[in-house]
């Protein structure tokens, strides 16, 4: 071979609509509504402002009950497939493994209902290799800056000033939350969300997984 292009360290972005949204967004919200009357009080975190945000169990603990958990979870699974399989193409195949064995261990799983200037501040996630953010409930949206979610670079080459290094000028990027799209990404991006300006309102649910082999 006279030429080979390697790839190293890849930074991927899955950019995916639930399947399952129109069916099971009804139920989904009502599930939200259903937890918050019955768990008044928030999670609290540093880095949330002005929001509810529910435990980190949510999809073990009603997974067998609500079949809308039960559909938004598999969709989860199977994405955290994909991209991790993107991600891992290229050492997955050198080890031969088979894909059919691995196991996805969501670590966390949860929900987090906006108010008028809630916002989440720049964090990672821990004990995980990737996380999600699913779009539930946007109502209204003035662009990415209002509630979407940003993620910031993990090079520290903003500032370059040439064309060979310009892929990494950009020092961060925001999605507009879109309803019933969904972001999956690797956990050690540094991520948060934008103040939401809206009214009504705004449902994301979140989910952290770990991958491991069966025997």
């Amino acid at each position: 071979m006279d030429e080979e292009l390697i790839q190293l360290w890849p930074t991927l972005i899955l950019k995916r609509r639930f399947p399952g949204h129109d069916e099971h967004k009804a139920s989904l919200v009502d599930f939200v509504d259903g937890y918050m009357a019955a768990n008044p009080a928030s999670r609290t975190a540093p880095e949330n402002r002005d929001l509810f945000e529910s435990d980190y169990g949510i999809i073990p603990k009603y997974y067998d009950s609500v079949p809308a958990i039960r559909a938004l979870a598999d969709f989860f699974v199977e994405s955290f497939i994909r991209i991790s399989s993107a991600a891992n193409a290229e050492e997955w195949q050198r080890r031969q493994l088979d894909r059919s064995r691995f196991h996805i261990e969501i670590t966390g799983s949860w929900f987090i209902n906006y108010h008028t200037s809630g916002n989440v501040d720049p964090h990672v996630h821990r004990n995980c290799s990737w996380s999600c953010v699913y779009y539930l409930q946007v109502a209204e949206t003035k662009g990415a800056r209002d509630g979407g979610t940003f993620f910031i670079s993990p090079f520290n080459k903003s500032d370059s000033d040439d064309w060979g290094s310009i892929y990494m000028a950009e020092a961060s990027r925001s999605f507009q939350a879109a309803e019933g799209q969904a972001l999956f990404f690797p956990s050690f991006l540094v991520h948060g969300s934008h103040p939401y300006q809206g009214r009504s309102s705004r449902i994301i649910f979140s989910s952290n997984a770990r991958i491991s082999m069966r025997k």
